[in-house]
Parts: C-alpha cells; structure tokens; sequence
C-alpha cells in the first residue's frame, strides 16, 4: 500500500504491501488534523490502484483521526478489485455532512 502524503505534516501511516481487502494502519498524529485545515478529527480516506496508467477509485470510507492509533481502513469491497496491483491511499478532510 502506498500512503498519499496530503495532509503528512499532521500524521504518518505506515506503508504494507496489502493485497487484502483489509489494511491495519497505525496512524502516529504529529500535531491536531485542524492544523491541516479539517473542521473535525474525521478524514476521508481513498483507496486507488493503477489501471492500464489511469489511476481507478476502489473505495472511499471515512476514519477518525483524533489521537492517532490503529484503524482498519476497508480497501476494497473484494479481494479481486486490489489483487497483484499496488494500493494507493490519500487523505483529505472529511466533507462536512
């Protein structure tokens, strides 16, 4: 799995190489996701892989970053859709509802 770096000045996520649905991330929070910009401690996460050189959306989901710690960020909906191929995910802020 390959982190996006959009908001890296406030957290670190470790890089797997995650073929499973599934990825455990232990988020390390540098300074509050506000100092990014967010209006809450919630951020939306994207998982992407590379189709034939275009870049495909595979699953956006949203997690709390408040505090850091272990999460388990859902990459995929079936294994088939990440297999073989190198996951991308990036983090935004998360929209407000």
């Amino acid at each position: 799995m390959r982190h996006e770096p959009l908001m890296a000045a406030c957290h670190t996520a470790p890089e797997d190489a995650a073929e499973r649905p599934v990825s455990d991330a232990d988020f390390q929070v540098h300074k509050p996701i506000g100092a990014c910009g967010c209006l809450s401690a919630l951020a939306t996460y994207t998982s992407s892989v590379d189709n034939n050189g275009v870049r495909q959306t595979v699953l956006e989901g949203i997690a709390a970053i408040k505090g850091g710690g272990a999460k388990a960020l859902i990459l995929a909906t079936e294994p088939a859709l990440i297999a073989g191929k190198e996951v991308h995910v990036g983090l935004t802020c998360a929209r407000p509802s």
